[in-house]
Parts: C-alpha cells; structure tokens; sequence
C-alpha cells in the first residue's frame, strides 16, 4: 500500500479550480451547454476496477455512483443504497438498495452489482488506495436490493471504501477476464453517459434518465493538451473553459483577466516524496527522519506553492476533525539529519564529500510525472537540501503511461514524489 511508504509530505488545504466565462453568471440555472476540461495527463481506461490515476480516474464519479456519498466535512449521505442498519457489534452492516437505479444500457442495478464490484476489487489487489476493505469478511446478497456485509472487526473506516469505490455492472464484467471490451466503452450508472475517448479527448453526454435528475450540462469534453502551461494558454484563449491544479505562482496573473474566474475548492492535497523500502538505503527508520529533517518544507510551501499550503504531520488532513492535532511535522534540522545518518555509518568521501557507507554512495532516482511543473520545482529544492548533507537524489521525469505502468501498478522505484487528491474536482 502508498500508505506505508509515506515519509516526507506537504498537504496543501485548498485546491484552485479556474473557469473562462464571458458573461455573468445567470440566476436561473438552464439546461444545455458544452463544458471543456483541460487536462495535461494522458487519459487511460474509464473503469473503477483498474483505473487509478489521471483524468480518467477524476471523471469515473460522473459516469458511476457509490453506495453511499461521502461530503468535505466527512459525513455519510445515501447514493445507491437509500438506508443502513449497523448492528449493535459494528461486524454486521445492512445496505437497503434504491430501486429505481439502471446502468445506461437499461439494465437495473442490484444488491449483485455491488457484491460483485468489492469481492472483485478485493481479488484483483490492484487498486492503490490507503484503505480497500480489508476487514470485509463476507457480502451477503439477503435479496435483490439488501446488501449486508460481515466483518472481522469493527472498521468506521469502512465508510471511506464504500464512499470512493464505484459500482459495476456484473451482467457486463462478469464472464471477462481482461475487460477489454468494456474499457472500449464503459457503462455506468451516473449522471453522464460515455460517448467517446482517445488519446486527444474524452467525450461524455447527459444520462437523461439519472436516477438523480438530468445534469445541466448536454456534453462534457475533456481535451488533453501537452503541459499546464499549455492549459493555461488555453483558457486564455478561450478555446477552454475550465482547469484545476494550477500552479500558485499563476494565481495572480490570472486573477487579473476580466474573463477568467478562480473558485477555492477545499479539497485536500498531499504532495508526497515517498521511498521504496524494498531498497536497503531507505529501510532503516533512522534514515527516513533523517532525511524529514532535511527537508525545509516551509521553504517549498513559501516558494512553490506561494503560502497555499500547511506543512503536513502524515497523511491525514490536519484539518480534520479527528485528526490528533498533538501530532507534528518533522522540523527543517539539517545538522541533526547529519547526525542520525553518521550514527547509521553514513561518513562524506574525500573530494565530492558525498555520503558512503560499506562502499556504497548514497545516491538514488526520485521519479515524477513529465509535465507537472510544480513536481519539478518541489524536486529541485529537494535535491538541492539533500545535497547539502551529502545526499546525491536524481530527478528523472517518466511520461505519463510509463509513470503510470512503473510506478503506481509494478512499484519499481526507488523513490517516488506524487500528489494525492482525496476529494473529486467537479
């Protein structure tokens, strides 16, 4: 699991969404319209079984649905399921499915969909979420529109799985072994139908029939440009019409164009370098804190991110409500980062002064994603204060299918920096 690998981390607390808009906005919502999404990351298969990054994993919510929704303060609301019992020991959760729910091939959605998606997510292990229903013992179908799921501890946990795994059609997925087929053209049961997709754009349509009511919107277009900075020009253009995940530095240009709005979404962020333990250089823990103490976070969060972010203490939002508020960040402490690594035998070389143990140069590969230029500028600073303790780290950019492929599914690295979104955009 990412989880465990996780030992530098900044979070950044709110996410900017920007629109092009030439006109105010209206009070009275209307129906119809084109939305175009920019997009620099190259889209892979629309399919909650496999899908795990890039634009077409950030679209999966308006082409399924979840058995329940989850909301930014953390509350539970129904989806596909309209009601639940909990049983007095927390091991016995009962799902009362909604009736009137169809896949957009007409086909009725029930309790057998959605035991078939999560003992296949559950047989696959191929998803890279922190937490996939790991205590899930059994899923009892109790008739066509009663799920009950058994477990071998109590897990509020849980909530988080049911609220962020999309549900399948089991008449569609059941006999495949490699879902080629469906991959082509995906069928779920959200607000929006799956038109078309290749590698320039992703064409998706009103489900006119969602269980939900109709969307607003008649299409949704999301076009993959070469770079942010290629979305950006983009959007001044006006050939789009909205991007997310900008760079701070842009913010206040953009502010300034009369035709161009910018809307603060408090989603969290985590901007993680992570580390492979498998490799003998990041297997002691004392290595690990001292390379946190390395790192003047505060630094990158000034410079990179232009103040629009906290220094994160782990990987839950420090916003939170329940998050352990006595927890804090490593501190930037270059000399004691030093003195960890000497106590584990790490000494300077004569002549480049870079630290060697038994023979060994400490020296290694952070990958990150070509064309996400805040990765870049992060990675930079990194390695500039690694440098500084006589740690030598190489950046080295993948395109994003080999990025996709190497590091999130094969997890061949050494290090890795990625950031984490937990909350949709649209």
């Amino acid at each position: 699991m990412i989880g465990r690998r996780l030992f530098f981390c900044l979070l950044i607390a709110s996410g900017l969404v920007i629109h092009f808009t030439a006109c105010e906005k209206k009070e009275k919502k209307d129906y119809g319209g084109v939305l175009r999404i920019g997009n620099f990351h190259k889209p892979t298969e629309i399919n909650p079984l496999t899908t795990d990054s890039s634009i077409s994993a950030n679209i999966l919510e308006l082409l399924f649905n979840n058995l329940v929704r989850l909301e930014p303060d953390g509350s539970t609301h129904p989806e596909l399921a309209e009601s639940w019992d909990i049983s007095p020991d927390n091991l016995k959760w009962t799902f009362h499915l909604r009736r009137d729910v169809r896949f957009h091939d007409g086909e009725p959605l029930d309790a057998h969909d959605v035991k078939f998606t999560y003992d296949t997510i559950i047989k696959m292990k191929r998803r890279v979420d922190i937490h996939e229903l790991i205590y899930a013992k059994e899923f009892k179908v109790l008739d066509s529109y009663t799920l009950q799921i058994v477990l071998t501890q109590p897990d509020n946990l849980l909530w988080t799985s049911l609220g962020t795994i999309f549900i399948v059609p089991r008449h569609l997925l059941g006999n495949e072994t490699d879902f080629a087929k469906y991959n082509q053209h995906p069928i779920g049961t959200g607000p929006f139908r799956f038109v078309k997709q290749d590698d320039k754009e992703i064409v998706l349509e009103a489900n006119e029939k969602y269980f939900g009511g109709r969307p607003y919107l008649d299409r949704i277009v999301v076009e993959t440009l070469l770079s942010q900075q290629a979305n950006l020009s983009y959007l001044i253009a006006g050939k789009i019409d909205m991007v997310f995940l900008i760079n701070p530095e842009d913010f206040g240009a953009l502010s300034q164009i009369p035709t161009i709005r910018i809307y603060n979404n408090w989603y969290p962020v985590l901007h993680l370098l992570t580390f492979n333990l498998k490799n003998p250089l990041f297997a002691n823990s004392e290595v690990r804190k001292a390379l946190n103490h390395a790192v003047d976070k505060r630094r990158i969060v000034d410079r990179i991110l232009k103040g629009q972010a906290t220094v994160a203490a782990g990987t839950f939002d420090t916003h939170g409500k329940d998050f352990n508020q006595g927890v804090l960040p490593y501190p930037y402490q270059p000399d004691l980062a030093a003195q960890l690594l000497e106590k584990q035998g790490w000494r300077p070389r004569k002549g480049d002064y870079l630290l060697e143990k038994a023979g060994r140069k400490f020296e290694f590969s952070a990958f990150t994603m070509e064309g996400h230029d805040l990765n870049l500028k992060t990675l930079q600073i990194i390695q500039e204060q690694f440098r500084e303790i006589g740690i030598k780290m190489n950046i080295e950019p993948l395109a994003f299918d080999e990025y996709v492929e190497r590091i999130l599914r094969k997890r061949i690295f050494e290090s890795n920096f990625i950031y984490l979104v937990f909350h949709p955009f649209y």
